[in-house]
């Protein structure tokens, strides 16, 4: 590189001391070496002019068009990155999730069947004997139930601990949500910066089909930051509504069951100790508690994920309207139409606008698939084991075991027969409701298996997203390692 004025400018006052102080310039500059003054003149021109050279060639790569151009493209397929990790993040790796929650709630349904009717089919057994029915049946009965209600309780606390554990390991990793949209929102800024420096050097030139070229990549580039920024902020939105979904049916299932195991409990210990029959009222309020909760368990486990969603706003695109953001992915399309039509038509394309034009088929292919999936509302646990009609008859059938406790304790504490008859029959109700929901808890597990089983790997959403990465990996290297 030709020398500048200022290059002599800084060179002369060096040299001049060179030949003013030799000696005490040679050693103050190259202290282990012996040089003569016209040799360390030569040296000091050499070190300054490659010091000048790098200087200026790095601002000269860093500003040029090509290199403005990759900087924003770079960024871009980095915010792809981001969004498929995240979704990686909450997408089903494996069945064992859903396994555990069946083999929890099969277990309770099974245990609770087995004590519902050992305790409704024992009382209309000895309903015109009440005297001669043994206590240890009901106790046992009841026990039996408890467990049922523990098994539930413990399995919500450990699925909670699992998940608030990986949270905590994905905090010290530094990929918890919060640091998505922190490190997105940075990379928005640069993304933004690079594009108003590209448009300038795009005003400046001369030849006007590359200009036109160029502008309409500059549209591309502008389109695939608004999609960019929107599928983070979907996958954003959408591990927000997943978590509290998940979190919201572990606290609400523990919750009702603990109602209902206190209450149990507590009639238990008051049967053992042969109290007055009005002490046994915890039962009856802890079952009209837990099956009034789980009637509504599903849908409402929907609404706190949709809540969520709802709460989580919009951190990345706050400035486009819903009917902009609706129509992102037709505007690229079609700006990407224009931008082929251009190279084909133009004769003087470079080998990085060929390059480019690759890396942008690769994401409009990724987007095509992430934006038409996105009507798929997510499901939690509950919405895969037991649906709204399973917990409806379920919840029903508990609700009215408890309402049948309260008036058979309580109306007709002296009338053995009738106390009996009505104790029974909430009994066998609660024990065929729950049997209604186990049929379809195991039916919906069967079907689940088979579809996951049937399902190639390939077709796999984990699968799928690893494969995007893979391909945004690649795209970011090739862009990088330039033509």
């Amino acid at each position: 590189m030709p020398l500048t004025f200022d290059d002599f400018l800084m060179l002369a006052p060096l040299c001049i001391m060179q030949f003013l102080f030799p000696n005490n310039c040679s050693r103050y500059f190259f202290p282990h070496q012996k040089f003569s003054s016209n040799s360390v003149c030569f040296h000091l021109l050499i070190c300054c002019t490659l010091a000048s050279s790098a200087s200026a060639s790095e601002p000269k790569k860093q500003n040029s068009l090509d290199g403005v151009t990759v900087q924003a493209l770079d960024k871009e397929l980095e915010m792809m990155q981001l969004a498929t990790n995240l979704r990686l993040q909450t997408a089903p790796q494996s069945q064992w999730r859903e396994r555990r929650w069946f083999a929890y709630s099969v277990t309770n349904q099974t245990l609770t069947i087995i004590g519902a009717l050992m305790n409704g089919c024992g009382r209309i057994h000895y309903r015109n004997m009440p005297g001669k029915a043994p206590k240890n049946l009901f106790v046992n009965a009841t026990w039996i139930r408890f467990v049922a209600n523990a098994v539930s309780v413990v399995g919500s606390a450990a699925e909670a601990a699992i998940d608030l554990s990986k949270q905590r390991i994905d905090k010290r990793a530094g990929i918890d949500l919060a640091t998505y949209i922190k490190y997105a929102t940075k990379n928005l800024s640069l993304i933004d910066a690079a594009l108003l420096q590209r448009g300038q050097l795009v005003a400046h030139e001369e030849n006007i089909g590359i200009r036109d070229l160029l502008n309409r990549e500059n549209k591309i580039l502008n389109d695939m930051r608004e999609c960019c920024a929107d599928d983070l902020e979907e996958a954003y939105i959408r591990a927000k509504s997943v978590r509290a979904s998940r979190y919201f049916q572990y606290s609400w299932v523990g919750l009702s069951n603990a109602a209902g195991g206190a209450g149990t409990l507590a009639n238990n210990i008051a049967a053992i100790n042969d109290k007055p029959l009005r002490l046994t009222w915890a039962g009856g309020v802890g079952d009209v508690i837990s099956g009034s909760m789980n009637m509504i368990t599903p849908e409402l486990v929907d609404d706190a994920g949709y809540l969520a969603a709802r709460a989580a706003g919009h951190p990345l695109t706050k400035e486009l309207s819903f009917s902009s953001k609706a129509s992102l992915l037709t505007k690229f399309d079609a700006d990407l139409q224009n931008f082929h039509s251009s190279i084909l038509s133009s004769s003087n394309i470079s080998d990085g606008v060929a390059l480019r034009q690759n890396v942008y088929d690769v994401e409009k292919n990724i987007l095509d698939q992430r934006f038409s999936s996105r009507p798929k509302p997510p499901k939690g646990t509950v919405g895969r084991v037991v649906g709204n009609f399973g917990s409806a008859v379920g919840g029903a059938g508990k609700l009215t075991n408890g309402v049948e406790t309260l008036v058979g304790n309580f109306k007709y504490t002296k009338n053995g027969h009738q106390r009996f008859e009505n104790l029974g029959g909430g009994g066998i109700v609660y024990g065929a409701g729950t049997a209604v929901a186990e049929e379809e808890t195991v039916r919906r597990e069967v079907i689940s298996e088979m579809t996951w089983h049937r399902l190639p790997k390939e077709k796999r959403l984990a699968q799928i997203l690893k494969a995007q990465l893979a391909l945004l990996d690649k795209a970011r290297a090739d862009l990088k390692a330039g033509p």
